[in-house]
């Protein structure tokens, strides 16, 4: 019984931290900065940093309901195909700096697939978008555009027509995810 209450006290003293992806962040800055500048040029280092804050509150042992895993959401089957373009042979989803390092490596594949576009903040949009909902969605909006007459270069020609492709809650979160992390880069990353 002493036992048992001495545990209980030792318990009740001891400082619990909560998890705070803030402070995840911050250990992870210069390697954001880093794999920023090394794949995705253009880009601000904080809204790379934001990007991670959308898919997993910056969790290295994230899991979706859906499979994906790691800092940055990678399907297992991504990660093949990444292990393999990225020359990534040791690419795991459970390390954070593997994994940030496969995504932003993923990323910038996307981004030279889905070409030009009319200004970089429209690349932007389209990269992320097509990393939260698959590069062909893209490149099928963008086909899409042209057959209507639209120049397929500007992201506000191709975000109406999200909705004659795909189920309105995949639409609906796709077109959202660029701006989520547009704000989570304003609230938090904008000084990076």
């Amino acid at each position: 019984m002493v036992g048992a209450v001495l545990l209980l006290a030792a318990l009740a003293a001891a400082p619990v931290r909560a998890y705070d992806p803030l402070f995840t962040a911050a250990e992870n800055r210069e390697l954001v900065e880093e794999l920023t500048a090394e794949y995705l040029p253009g880009i601000r280092p904080g809204v790379g940093a934001a990007w991670v804050h959308q898919e997993s509150r910056w969790k290295a042992t994230a899991v979706s309901r859906k499979g994906a895993r790691g800092p940055l959401q990678i399907m297992p089957e991504t990660a093949r195909d990444i292990r393999r373009a990225c020359r990534m042979p040791e690419l795991d989803l459970t390390s954070m700096s593997s994994s940030l390092r496969g995504g932003f490596c993923y990323a910038r594949l996307i981004r030279r697939q889905i070409g030009r576009m009319a200004t970089a903040e429209d690349l932007n949009e389209a990269m992320f978008r097509a990393y939260n909902g698959g590069v062909g969605w893209i490149l099928k909006e963008r086909e899409a555009a042209k057959q209507k007459g639209r120049d397929d270069a500007v992201a506000e020609n191709l975000r109406p027509l999200c909705r004659d492709l795909r189920s309105p809650d995949s639409c609906e979160e796709n077109l959202s995810y660029y701006q989520y992390i547009q704000r989570w880069y304003r609230k938090y990353y904008r000084l990076w």
